[in-house]
């Protein structure tokens, strides 16, 4: 399972933001479907991830009433197995996240 940790301004209720990731095997990582939990809505992601390259899943973040530091997740089905990405919403400035799968 990879974290990942969004941050956004007190008052955001809606964060769009790309989350980048790194596919560190010797092989292509195909990516034959995906899910998210509430709160987090795909818009786009790469088909395939070249080997040792990267890839960037374009996703919009739903806040919800009465939530600090929300856990939502990102499950893709790929020819290396299912991969979990955790994504953390949490109060503060910017939005970014990055991490290696």
């Amino acid at each position: 399972m990879i974290d990942y940790t969004l941050t956004s301004k007190w008052n955001e209720r809606r964060i769009d933001v790309e989350v980048i990731y790194k596919n560190i095997s010797e092989q292509a990582l195909v990516v034959q479907g995906i899910q998210c939990s509430e709160g987090l809505f795909i818009v786009d992601y790469p088909k395939a991830i070249p080997a040792n390259g990267s890839g960037k899943i374009s996703v919009i973040v739903e806040a919800r009433d009465n939530s600090e530091n929300e856990v939502d997740l990102i499950r893709l089905k790929t020819n290396q197995g299912e991969k979990l990405l955790r994504v953390k919403a949490a109060t503060n400035s910017g939005a970014c996240a990055s991490a290696s799968i």
